[in-house]
């Protein structure tokens, strides 16, 4: 039990979880009141929300401000050359079904997906610059965090057609202004011993994943010689 999403709806507290039993492993749906202070006395029975399909790992639940669906994405074939990202839907918070799905610029061996949203667990996906983050990587326990930039728009048909390809209606790279949004190196980790120097490659990415090395006249992160004591 574990991987939580909280998502607030008014007054209405909905708690996602994952929970693994004789059934199989699937997402749950418990509900508080958010108006109590002591809301955990408020927690009541929960129900299966999401059924898991073959492959699939946790979902991170959502609620869109401007279709009034709950939203639930989730990466499907995780951690192997083959995986994609789904999205379901639900208009109660309870009864989801799948609705789309895409494997575009996703990196292989993704896994550990969630959406960008604001405190209370909710986005508007008209006005909101939103973004899909995942961990990724072949080697178990080193991985690398990806952060997407996509745009999600309801459709009133579901789009099934091919996860191999973009769904251009539900789910699409940004491709707006170019922002800076972190640093990172190369390589993503490292294996040293004590008392040995190894160099770190420094760069900058923007909110499309493309990077440049950072110059000189950042010397603290240029390249820097570090030594293990």
């Amino acid at each position: 039990m574990g991987e939580l999403s909280f998502v607030k709806v008014e007054n209405t507290l909905y708690i996602y979880y994952s929970l693994k039993c004789e059934t199989g492993q699937n997402t749950y749906v418990c509900t508080a009141d958010a108006s109590k202070e002591n809301w955990p006395l408020t927690i009541g029975e929960s129900k299966q929300a999401l059924k898991w399909g073959y492959g699939q790992a946790a979902a991170d639940v959502k609620f869109d401000t401007a279709t009034n669906l709950f939203v639930a994405a989730a990466i499907v074939n995780g951690n192997s050359p083959n995986c994609y990202m789904a999205l379901f839907t639900s208009s109660d918070g309870y009864n989801f079904t799948l609705s789309s799905r895409s494997r575009a610029n996703m990196k292989a061996y993704a896994m550990n997906n969630g959406i960008s949203a604001g405190p209370d667990g909710t986005f508007n996906s008209n006005t909101d610059k939103l973004y899909i983050s995942y961990t990724y990587g072949e080697r178990w326990g080193c991985w690398a965090t990806r952060l997407a930039p996509v745009t999600i728009k309801i459709s009133p048909c579901p789009k099934l057609d091919d996860n191999r390809s973009t769904d251009k209606e539900s789910f699409t790279v940004y491709t707006g202004e170019k922002e800076y949004i972190g640093i990172t190196t190369e390589s993503h980790y490292y294996i040293i011993e004590e008392g040995t120097e190894f160099k770190v490659d420094a760069y900058i990415f923007d909110d499309e994943m493309n990077r440049e090395a950072l110059l000189p006249t950042y010397p603290a992160l240029y390249s820097p010689i570090m030594t293990i004591l």
